[in-house]
């Protein structure tokens, strides 16, 4: 959405009007794109600075200004120039799509709505382009969907607009739209995996999961480096409830692409747990803290791989979570298993009724189930067993990274 990084015709690309300028500005914007074009960009805004101090043409230089200082990573000093610019000639469509551009690279985006309105955006594609964007970033979808299908309808080429059509569609549940616009951007480019990963997204949404699996496994076979194709292809098994070897044989895939992402370690390591693979689970868990060292769930995971695997060494892992500066809930946590492990189930529990409620609530409530069993309070121990399996059943399935967002617009 940002202004083009070209020098070459850059009058032409700050204003759409045709106006006879006086001799001395015409030779301050010719030498501030002989400097520009050489890459001296801050010569380049000092020339045209200074024959706005002259009395040059206020419209035309500051138009100009605008766009060197966006090129020059001055986005505030951009918009400066172009408010001026477009103030003094607010019918110019390329001032105020250039204008438009650089609130929206602000972030500035109901701004960015008001410059590219409506009226504005049905004569110029840029000014349509930035008015979908903002519609989309101000959870505007119909203003997005209005102003992307007059793109598209323009530049039917256009891969990126018609990507962003389909992510607006979607969010006003048009499943059907949203995928015709997706499959069309992925047929005019199968290489952009961020916006063809969209197009399984939206299969899943309309619920054919048989459909989002193949186009998953397409794309991680076409992409041999990309882990999120088999992210969300991780996700969708496991929401399937599919064999649990099924699922690790696809996390297998996605470590062996990027060993060092400590969602995927830890994503591998939870199933490899639920596939009693106990050892080798804990060796995921720990390549995990090597990236992430005070991973809370890593060390909880952990605590629960060295009950059965290496009890003796609880104690230390509790010393280890500490001096990572692991926040102090997980540390309480960890404390309850050797304190269990050791009988000491008075002290265990007033350690796990301080934890905040809701907090790793399985294993805080079955912690809290056992001491009190063990305490003869057989009336709270059948409580929080309840909640136990309360909280299990309400956390089935822990996707990945949350493959049921959208990817960003482009």
């Amino acid at each position: 959405m940002l202004a083009s990084n070209r020098t070459d015709g850059l009058i032409g690309a700050v204003s759409s009007e045709t106006t006879e300028l006086d001799p001395a500005t015409m030779a301050a914007i010719r030498n501030a794109l002989a400097a520009a074009r050489a890459g001296r960009m801050a010569d380049a805004c000092a020339t045209a600075e200074q024959a706005l101090a002259n009395g040059g043409d206020i419209t035309a230089l500051n138009a100009m200004l605008g766009m060197l200082r966006g090129k020059a990573g001055d986005t505030a000093g951009a918009i400066r120039h172009l408010e001026l610019a477009h103030g003094e000639r607010p019918g110019d469509l390329r001032i105020a799509a250039n204008l438009a551009s650089a609130l929206a690279g602000a972030g500035d985006f109901e701004r960015a709505m008001s410059v590219a309105s409506a009226e504005r955006a049905k004569g110029d594609l840029l000014i349509a382009r930035v008015r979908g964007y903002a519609a989309q970033m101000l959870e505007q979808p119909a203003s997005a969907i209005e102003a992307y299908e007059q793109v598209v309808s323009a530049a039917p080429d256009d891969w990126e607009s018609w990507n962003n059509l389909g992510n607006a569609r979607l969010a006003l549940d048009d499943v059907e739209g949203g995928i015709a616009a997706l499959r069309r951007s992925t047929e005019l480019n199968p290489e952009a995996a961020p916006t063809r990963l969209n197009l399984p997204r939206a299969f899943r949404k309309a619920g054919d999961f048989a459909e989002a699996e193949r186009l998953l496994r397409a794309m991680a076979e076409h992409f041999p480096d990309d882990t999120m194709s088999l992210i969300d292809l991780h996700d969708l098994l496991k929401d399937q409830g599919r064999p649990d070897d099924e699922v690790m044989k696809v996390l297998r895939q996605a470590t062996d692409r990027d060993p060092n992402d400590p969602k995927l370690l830890l994503a591998a390591a939870r199933q490899l747990a639920l596939l009693v693979e106990i050892e080798e689970s804990g060796e995921f868990f720990r390549k995990a803290l090597v990236h992430d060292p005070s991973s809370s769930e890593a060390y909880i995971g952990l605590v629960n791989v060295y009950e059965y695997s290496r009890p003796d060494e609880l104690e230390e892992l509790v010393s280890q979570a500490e001096r990572a500066g692991v926040e102090p809930d997980t540390v309480n946590l960890l404390r309850a298993f050797p304190l269990r492990r050791a009988k000491r189930d008075a002290e265990g529990l007033t350690i796990v009724q301080q934890l905040p409620e809701g907090f790793e609530a399985p294993r805080r409530e079955e912690l809290a189930g056992q001491f009190h069993e063990r305490m003869g309070d057989y009336g709270a121990a059948f409580a929080a067993f309840t909640r136990m399996n309360e909280a299990q059943a309400a956390n089935r399935s822990q996707p990945v990274v949350g493959a049921a967002k959208q990817c960003g617009n482009v």
